[in-house]
């Protein structure tokens, strides 16, 4: 499997600015709609041992959030992309994932839900934490 983008609520032209900046690193990008959220992250992503697996119906929420999940990156496709984002060349997508041994069994769904929770706790916690040691004074 080569490297691929899965794209979920990332909008038309995001998609397309994405695609344009990735595509002279041979990445493939597909994008997402709310039809995949049953569907095993492994089966979207492309890999072998998922071409016979069906999608389940999704009866969770629908989110509205961005997400990119990156499939088969190498560490140097991993490092171009966040430098990409770094340096402002490709649009700000809120929550991103790597497609890992055990998430590919998840249904995006779940792999969106879990990402939303840990967003929301990693921002709570941003928030509660001092500035700086004279603030906890």
């Amino acid at each position: 499997m080569g490297a691929k983008l899965l794209l979920y609520h990332c909008g038309e032209e995001k998609t397309k600015k994405i695609q344009t900046a990735v595509s002279v690193m041979g990445i493939a990008v597909e994008s997402l709609d709310e039809g995949a959220l049953g569907q095993k992250l492994g089966k979207l992503a492309g890999l072998e041992e998922f071409s016979e697996e069906q999608p389940s119906d999704w009866t969770g929420e629908v989110p509205e959030t961005e997400v990119l999940i990156m499939c088969g990156f190498s560490k140097i496709q991993f490092e171009l992309l966040m430098n990409l984002f770094k340096r402002g060349k490709i649009p700000r997508v809120v929550l991103k994932a790597m497609l890992t041994d055990t998430n590919q069994n998840w249904m995006l769904g779940k792999l969106i839900g879990e990402l939303e929770e840990e967003h929301a706790y990693m921002h709570r916690k941003r928030k509660a934490e001092p500035k700086s040691l004279h603030d906890e004074e």
